[in-house]
């Protein structure tokens, strides 16, 4: 068993309680700048999908289907999906008003993209301290970097999406702890395919760019006040630079090689 990777993800999972301290202001504070939070959230969204989740799927999936990368196909299974889920979860709830609804949806769809996300996570923690503890170290600390602006977006959705400082805290929490899973899951499967790995980097991808476009973006766009509407852009803007400049200075992981490494270590 690696502790260093379970360690590793452990860290990780407490990193959901950053959007705690941050949130940590009184109820009119909060009311005020939660807007604007949601502008930032979508442009670490799309950072994260278009900076961080795609190249490396691309990099990882190199299979083809009728010449098109698979990758595509994956990030396109990801947009139907969510848009299939969001159907079926305003449906079910089309008794009650239909604004509530999508919010509370919203906040749904984050989960599961989040959850999956950190599940991908543990996966690259496992894998990479099981190549090497420099490169298991090496990929800790750019997930680290690029997890605490992802969580506070994620705390600030889950709030906008009409969830209570506590229940956000334990389902934020519990989306965290999938890392562990994933972890588990790389150790008990050594050989981890690089192609199902990249797909998986590609379906979140997908279910990223979804609920930033089709739920965050849409919800900007309603503000009325020239003010706040170029408030809200620039904080986009700033999600997206984020995001950018801790992909530019910390790649996730080391991929090159890695299931060879992994191979030599375990002979």
């Amino acid at each position: 068993m690696d502790l260093n990777g379970i360690l590793g993800s452990i860290i990780v999972s407490l990193l959901s309680f950053s959007g705690v301290v941050f949130f940590s202001v009184n109820k009119k504070i909060l009311d005020n700048i939660t807007n604007f939070l949601v502008s930032t959230a979508a442009g670490v969204l799309l950072g994260s999908a278009f900076f961080h989740l795609l190249p490396e799927a691309l990099h990882l999936n190199s299979s083809v289907f009728y010449e098109i990368n698979l990758v595509w196909f994956a990030i396109i299974f990801a947009l139907v999906s969510f848009l299939l889920l969001e159907k079926i979860l305003l449906w079910h709830h089309c008794h009650n008003n239909f604004e509530h609804n999508h919010k509370k949806t919203l906040g749904i769809n984050n989960l599961l993209a989040d959850g999956l996300h950190n599940f991908i996570d543990g996966l690259l923690i496992g894998s990479s301290f099981l190549a090497s503890t420099e490169i298991g170290i090496i990929a800790l600390i750019a997930i680290i970097l690029h997890e605490i602006p992802q969580e506070i977006s994620d705390f600030g959705v889950l709030i906008y999406s009409g969830f209570s400082r506590m229940k956000a805290i334990i389902y934020n929490f519990l989306t965290a702890l999938l890392s562990l899973f994933g972890v588990v899951f790389s150790i008990l499967l050594i050989d981890i395919s690089e192609n199902l790995l990249g797909l998986l980097l590609a379906f979140t991808a997908g279910s990223f760019m979804y609920i930033a476009l089709a739920d965050l973006v849409p919800e900007i766009k309603m503000e009325k006040k020239l003010k706040k509407a170029i408030l809200n852009f620039i904080f986009t803007l700033i999600g997206l630079i984020l995001i950018f400049s801790v992909t530019a200075f910390a790649p996730h992981s080391e991929h090159e090689d890695l299931n060879d490494e992994i191979k030599l270590e375990n002979h």
